[in-house]
């Protein structure tokens, strides 16, 4: 071999191993933001789930006979609150929605405005909070390929019937 052809296919390898770097690198740098930004929803989601559980508690515990229209008020912008950032966290939508957080928060208020029980209260938003804790702390699922598929393909579906069903 002649010491040009040597050169190129040790600069050829020099720049593939700064590109393997490059590459590795980047992917990392983005795995790394993507799992931050998934704790930063579920942190969020956490603080204002328990911010609004103690509005939406304090007046209960002593029981009021009578909440005036003031307080009423206020209990239920917590409410919905709470339920506005169930609904718009979008990185951990689909955790949430598996999980069943939303369907729990929402039993757990119902049964509240029923009975007034701000102690079954605490106990079904315990278990709800730890829920969502360990959910931020475990790794995030893994997108299976087939299951991204079937879930384009479902969506595209239903864009195509909404569309036939609403043609003018």
């Amino acid at each position: 071999m002649q010491q040009s052809t040597i050169t190129f296919i040790v600069a050829g390898i020099g720049v593939g191993g700064a590109l393997l770097t490059f590459v590795l690198t980047k992917s990392t740098q983005e795995a790394r933001a993507q799992r931050e930004e998934r704790r930063q929803e579920y942190r969020e989601l956490v603080t204002i789930l328990t911010k609004c559980y103690m509005r939406i508690v304090s007046p209960y515990d002593p029981p009021i006979p009578v909440i005036d229209p003031e307080l009423q008020r206020q209990i239920t912008d917590a409410k919905l609150e709470a339920f506005q950032v169930l609904q718009d966290r979008i990185v951990i939508a689909d955790e949430l929605e598996n999980a069943g957080i939303l369907d729990t928060w929402t039993e757990a208020v119902v049964s509240l405005e029923r009975n007034a029980d701000s102690i079954a209260f605490a106990k079904k938003f315990r278990p709800l909070r730890e829920q969502i804790t360990r959910m931020a702390n475990r790794p995030p699922p893994k997108e299976h390929g087939l299951r991204l598929l079937y879930t384009r393909l479902r969506y595209f579906r239903e864009i195509r019937r909404f569309k036939e069903t609403n043609r003018l």
